[in-house]
């Protein structure tokens, strides 16, 4: 428990001094952009693996990790930003593929936020009327990202593998060639 109190204290202090817009802009990835809201999810999304990192390479036992010490050479906060940013452009890239092969997807954070409200809407309106829903009443944002991106990643697959593109079972080695020719440009590190 103090081990999330005192990374949302981080966290909160961090966010204050950057500004808290979603739209603050962190980098570019072949020329689209990546917003500060988009590395929050992943930050969010890696932090139990890299307190599990940590926690096996120190041997923490019931200690709690400090996000801003160094351990063997490495600062767990650090180490969470890199792997969020990593993800992050991984993402990205996919998002971009989709669009290419016409898959509708919101490549942009402002163009995401926009179909995450209108889904909501349906969905209540959907639960007034007495309708079916299924899943839950209301997504938080960062589910109904991850929904949809996993739906959309699935639709991407099919369509690579349908195109000759891709092999069965070779979509990480697709992967990892898309994201060495990616351009990324980190515009700040305040983040």
């Amino acid at each position: 428990m103090m081990l999330v109190i005192r990374f949302i204290f981080l966290f909160y202090f961090f966010l204050l001094e950057i500004g808290q817009s979603d739209v603050v802009l962190i980098a570019t990835v072949n020329g689209y952009p990546l917003h500060l809201k988009e590395l929050q999810y992943e930050m969010s999304n890696q932090r139990t693996r890299v307190y599990a990192y940590f926690a096996a390479k120190c041997d923490l036992g019931e200690t709690a990790l400090d996000w801003t010490k160094r351990y063997h050479g490495e600062v767990p906060l650090e180490v969470l930003k890199k792997r969020a940013l990593e993800q992050a452009v991984a993402i990205k890239v996919q998002q971009i593929e989709m669009k290419k092969h016409g898959i509708d997807v919101a490549i942009n954070y402002e163009q995401f936020v926009r179909k995450y409200e209108e889904a909501t809407l349906k969905r209540k309106e959907a639960i007034k009327n007495g309708d079916i829903v299924f899943g839950p009443p209301i997504y938080t944002a960062q589910n109904y990202f991850n929904y949809v991106f996993s739906n959309q990643l699935n639709a991407l697959k099919v369509t690579l593998m349908d195109k000759k593109q891709m092999e069965d079972n070779s979509y990480q080695e697709w992967l990892n060639k898309k994201l060495s020719m990616a351009k990324v440009m980190v515009v700040t590190n305040k983040w």
